[in-house]
């Protein structure tokens, strides 16, 4: 899923992608500048931070407060000329709003326990058109993976269900205010590269921008695969858009998602399974040139199946049952002084569990309060 791993995209590729995230709360520093000998100048950034957290209604085993390493990330990148790279070696996690907090993992799923996060090669014959080939980040959805270039700490259920970076190839084209971007990767860390992805961003002016994305499997994929092997979000198909508004110290952006899978009973899907998912986010800054900012979003999600399908095994999108419903809410207020910075998130959510789901505690409670409290550095 998105929220668990990070896509790495040079930043000129990012903009090309997201020309205006209002989901950028905090100002990261200019990246230190290496001689590369024969490859040029090479860019070196990165950060680490951690959390402590406390909710309520713990699921059984899990603790109701805690602490974690959340990300300890080094980007190297070659971003002009011809012939481009991205290396990252580290490790990342991300915390999704209603769901047990998670520490940092060592590398990605493609190589597990080796500091080795992923990276990329890029073909840039222009300004114009990048074509890039390994691994590539997502270019569905509005949040960024890595918290800390998020207004909030916690991700929505909207960013909860959709691919993150997965292994393939991907092409962009900018053309003035209009870009496009596809890419044809695994998807949802499957290893079969079946899953296409597309960006179609408009940006007329500074303060406006308009994103419509897609992703679909163009395949079948079964659930004996390296990595996620959730069938349901495997053989997946989405589509969402968002808005940006932009002003001096201010953002807001609406977003709306839309997810099908298909019946498939081979893979024990008896009917067709859907989520639509909305959320609106905002990021503030209180005065010019201040170290305080707050973040925010609310959301809801809800899930469809076909009650009267035989499923082999009942798949659900969210892990609260087939027809969940879900309502959060989620505050970040962010202090960062230059390079360091301190944040803490409380989050709200309700859910309705769907057909032999649960909710939290014992199952029985509808509503979880969280709080988690990070620290970190950028460089």
């Amino acid at each position: 899923m998105k929220s668990t791993f990070i896509g790495i995209m040079p930043v000129w590729l990012l903009l090309a992608a997201w020309p205006i995230n209002g989901a950028v709360a905090m100002s990261a520093p200019q990246p230190i500048t290496l001689d590369g000998g024969p490859f040029g100048a090479l860019q070196l950034s990165g950060g680490v931070d951690g959390f402590f957290y406390a909710l309520t209604n713990a699921q059984p085993g899990e603790k109701s407060n805690g602490a974690a390493l959340s990300s300890a990330l080094v980007t190297l990148e070659k971003d002009s000329g011809l012939l481009q790279f991205t290396i990252q070696v580290g490790a990342n996690s991300a915390q999704t709003l209603g769901q047990p907090p998670i520490t940092a993992v060592a590398g990605a799923d493609y190589f597990p326990q080796s500091p080795l996060y992923g990276g990329y090669v890029t073909v840039a014959p222009n300004d114009a058109v990048a074509i890039s080939l390994g691994q590539i980040g997502p270019l569905v959805g509005y949040e960024n993976d890595q918290d800390w270039s998020n207004a909030n700490l916690y991700f929505s259920e909207v960013a909860a269900v959709e691919p993150a970076q997965g292994r393939g190839g991907q092409i962009a084209i900018t053309q003035g205010p209009l870009s496009a971007t596809v890419s044809l990767t695994d998807g949802y860390y499957t290893g079969v590269v079946n899953y296409l992805q597309w960006n179609l961003t408009y940006t007329p002016t500074a303060a406006h921008s308009f994103s419509f994305f897609g992703g679909a499997n163009l395949g079948r994929t079964g659930a004996n695969v390296h990595g996620v092997g959730d069938v349901l979000l495997n053989n997946s198909r989405l589509v969402g858009l968002f808005y940006t508004y932009t002003a001096d110290r201010f953002s807001l952006t609406p977003e709306v998602q839309y997810q099908y899978a298909a019946r498939n009973n081979a893979l024990g899907i008896g009917g067709p399974v859907t989520n639509l998912s909305l959320a609106l986010f905002g990021d503030y800054q209180f005065t010019a040139g201040s170290p305080w900012s707050v973040g925010g979003f609310v959301e809801y999600a809800t899930e469809t199946y076909n009650k009267a399908a035989a499923y082999t095994a009942a798949p659900d999108f969210f892990g609260y049952g087939p027809g969940a419903s879900i309502t959060g809410i989620s505050i970040t207020p962010t202090w960062q002084g230059k390079n360091l910075f301190v944040r803490s998130d409380v989050g709200f959510v309700h859910v309705h569990p769907g057909a032999g789901g649960a909710a939290f505690g014992t199952g029985k409670q509808a509503d979880q309060v969280s709080m988690l409290m990070e620290a970190g550095v950028l460089f």
